[in-house]
């Protein structure tokens, strides 16, 4: 990506080859064809969001960037809304036509949103921190500065934990629901879509409050704010996995996920303002953005194939839904306490880094 000159086009091209991937998915007939395909998306969408935390960096300054990551992260949940709903087209259409259709009504919204965008130009020449050719040597070197700074490391254990959670959650509370209250799956997937459009009210509340603390130099709520919100829902997911009253359990699903989702734009932007200059500059913001998309992922992948494993029967995928989500949150509440023992002084070294480059 250090090599792109055109992120804007970057990031079209490869949305385009992702619906591509997701239209040819309704016309696979084995299981290798699945595969492949799953696997070429994943490879086409890997770039897509560093480039943009790399634009955020651009153009908001520290004391904006949580609100924008809060607004930037809206899409997600808009767009998990939509798969929610999806459940529905799939019944009627069935689910070969339905991928078709995704695929062509994310074409048409990834041209209309992208095509007006302001391209930004990569520029190595005008920029100090030029990488060497050095390919290794720049790894060890990207490696040192990202992993002696104990907000990132923490910061992206924390992510790690919340996306074991969140990645269980998001693939088999929809098996559990609806197995478990079979008489309400049509109810489930309407009000899962509507509590998915709502959800984006903690990240963009946290980013603001965040934001409005960092600016009046209380920098320190913002991993306070991750933390907080990651301890409150443990209770409240127990309650919503333990009850059999279907309308409880929903009231406790709109909650984890107003509450529970406040970490996500407040933890990136503390990763981009921890990083030094240097590795904020061009290449180094993709390898810290990199960085914590792949852990996470790795560990949203694990507590997928734990689930799957005990998933023989609604009581066990209970149980397992149960503890995999609330040893999620508790860990990661945890590990975002730590960091705030350490962002303050991990951002004061940063300004002072920033200072002596000019």
């Amino acid at each position: 990506m250090d090599k792109v000159s055109h992120l804007k086009y970057f990031m079209i091209i490869n949305l385009l080859l992702c619906n591509a991937c997701n239209a040819a998915m309704g016309f696979t007939n084995a299981f290798w064809q699945i595969l492949l395909l799953r696997m070429l998306f994943a490879v086409f969408s890997a770039g897509v969001d560093p480039a943009m935390f790399r634009l955020i960096a651009l153009y908001f300054p520290p004391e904006k960037r949580g609100i924008a990551l809060g607004l930037f992260f809206v899409a997600v949940y808009i767009g998990s809304a939509i798969a929610s709903l999806c459940l529905i087209l799939a019944e009627n259409v069935g689910w070969r036509f339905s991928f078709v259709v995704v695929a062509l009504v994310s074409t048409f919204f990834t041209l209309a949103a992208g095509l007006p965008l302001k391209n930004v130009v990569n520029n190595p020449e005008t920029d100090s921190s030029k990488p060497s050719n050095k390919f290794f040597a720049n790894i060890r070197e990207d490696a040192r500065e990202l992993f002696k700074n104990k907000t990132i490391v923490f910061t992206i254990l924390g992510s790690f934990f919340k996306y074991w959670c969140g990645f269980a959650k998001g693939f088999y509370e929809g098996f559990y629901f609806t197995s478990q209250f079979s008489e309400y799956s049509t109810y489930y997937s309407i009000l899962n879509a509507i509590a998915l459009i709502i959800a984006p009210i903690g990240p963009i509340l946290g980013g603001y409050i965040s934001d409005s603390k960092e600016k009046s130099d209380k920098p320190r709520w913002r991993p306070l704010i991750c933390s907080v919100t990651n301890f409150i829902p443990i209770p409240i997911v127990a309650l919503m996995y333990i009850t059999e009253t279907f309308w409880l359990s929903m009231l406790c699903l709109f909650l984890v996920y107003i509450i529970g989702e406040t970490y996500i734009s407040v933890s990136f932007a503390m990763m981009i303002n921890v990083t030094t200059p240097r590795v904020r500059a061009l290449r180094n913001i993709y390898t810290e953005s990199a960085l914590m998309i792949s852990v996470t992922f790795i560990a949203g992948s694990c507590s997928t194939l734990i689930l799957g494993a005990v998933n023989t029967s609604t009581e066990n995928l209970q149980l397992g839904l149960l503890i995999t989500t609330t040893i999620g949150y508790f860990l990661a509440g945890v590990c975002f306490y730590i960091v705030s023992r350490f962002y303050t002084e991990d951002l004061a070294r940063d300004k002072d880094t920033l200072l002596e480059t000019f």
